[in-house]
């Protein structure tokens, strides 16, 4: 965490708030406006691009890692089977471990161009284009829950038995307060 804050702290103290008031109905505007030096720019384009994909990767090499240490296991307790064989059926069993940070990496493609090529707004009618690089900045996040839970049998069955007990609760509550009326 502190070293997150500390990639980011350089942000906060090129921001500046400008107030604009336009002429003809005297309405007022504040905009955020960030001047960076050209080596500082191309230090938060870094910073950025590495906390987007650094996540992805240390996930994606963590994963890498179990697959091969459980198969590693597995060898020297089954010894008739080939460490390929072994290595292909624990690639099979965990795909999903697999397919989840690259999925996500590839959803998190569009934050980043954002990123890279928006600049300042020109006017009121290019809010969109910002509007829509903050809401797709929000996909990754919508499909953890798809990704990692889903997709696999076990979490998939136990949140399956969590709604039950809920809808479960929720109708004993309901027949309780059914009663007092």
């Amino acid at each position: 965490m502190i070293v997150i804050i500390g990639s980011y702290i350089h942000d906060a103290s090129y921001r500046h708030l400008i107030e604009e008031t336009n002429g003809i109905d005297d309405t007022s505007r504040i905009w955020c406006i960030v001047s960076y030096s050209s080596g500082l720019k191309i230090y938060n384009y870094f910073i950025h691009a590495f906390h987007v994909f650094g996540s992805y990767l240390i996930n994606l090499i963590s994963v890498i890692i179990i697959i091969i240490m459980k198969v590693k296991q597995q060898l020297v307790i089954l010894t008739n089977r080939s460490y390929k064989e072994l290595l292909l059926e624990e690639i099979r069993e965990l795909k999903h471990l697999i397919t989840g940070p690259i999925v996500l990496m590839l959803l998190t493609f569009p934050r980043l161009i954002m990123i890279f090529l928006s600049n300042c707004m020109q006017s009121s009618d290019d809010a969109w284009i910002f509007l829509m690089g903050y809401f797709i900045s929000f996909i990754p996040c919508m499909f953890n829950f798809i990704i990692f839970v889903m997709s696999t049998k076990f979490y998939k069955e136990q949140f399956r038995q969590t709604i039950k007990t809920y809808r479960k609760k929720m109708q004993r509550q309901r027949n309780k307060s059914i009663l007092y009326v």
